[in-house]
């Protein structure tokens, strides 16, 4: 299961195969997870206008947002310049027009610049296929920031979201 903006999609990530998509067609792929969970993420990701988000969640759920937080702490990491290095080398070998080595190290220096600090979890096989497919020239460095941008916003969002689940004090069982 996947939580994300039901119908809200880059061009780029509509061109990723429905197989290779998280479920829902979301950005972020949780894994499985217990529809109560489900169902609190959606209720505090996307509040109903008249009800608000929940103030109070059940102890199973606070606690399963807290063992998710827990395995997406790895993709909330600053991504390493090694990884993205990594993540960027298939692009010159997909393109029509590669760059000349002189052009390629300068657009590498660049590219790393405008990317730090996005989470590790932005540079997926996902992000990297949705570029390898939409990529046709050599792109610039804001082609690449717009494909793996998305992904990392949608992370944050998501770990807001498991972060205000199992805060403490939260849990319908919790002392008021």
């Amino acid at each position: 299961m996947s939580v994300g903006y039901p119908g809200r999609s880059t061009q780029a990530e509509k061109n990723v195969a429905p197989d290779e998509r998280p479920a829902g067609g979301a950005m972020v792929a949780l894994g499985k997870i217990s529809d109560a969970l489900k169902q609190a993420i959606e209720d505090t990701g996307n509040p109903h206008p008249d009800v608000g988000m929940p103030e109070r969640y059940s102890a199973a759920v606070s606690t399963e947002a807290e063992a998710l937080k827990r395995n997406m702490s790895d993709l909330m990491r600053p991504a390493t310049e090694r990884a993205i290095r990594l993540w960027l080398a298939p692009i010159q070998a997909a393109v029509r027009n590669p760059a000349d080595p002189d052009r390629l190290s300068a657009w590498v220096s660049v590219t790393l610049l405008a990317l730090r600090g996005l989470e590790s979890g932005a540079f997926s096989d996902v992000t990297l296929i949705t570029a390898l497919r939409n990529i046709k020239f050599f792109p610039s460095t804001s082609d690449v920031y717009d494909i793996v941008a998305p992904r990392s916003a949608e992370l944050r969002r998501i770990w807001r979201i498991l972060c205000r689940i199992a805060e403490p004090g939260r849990r319908i069982d919790d002392p008021t």
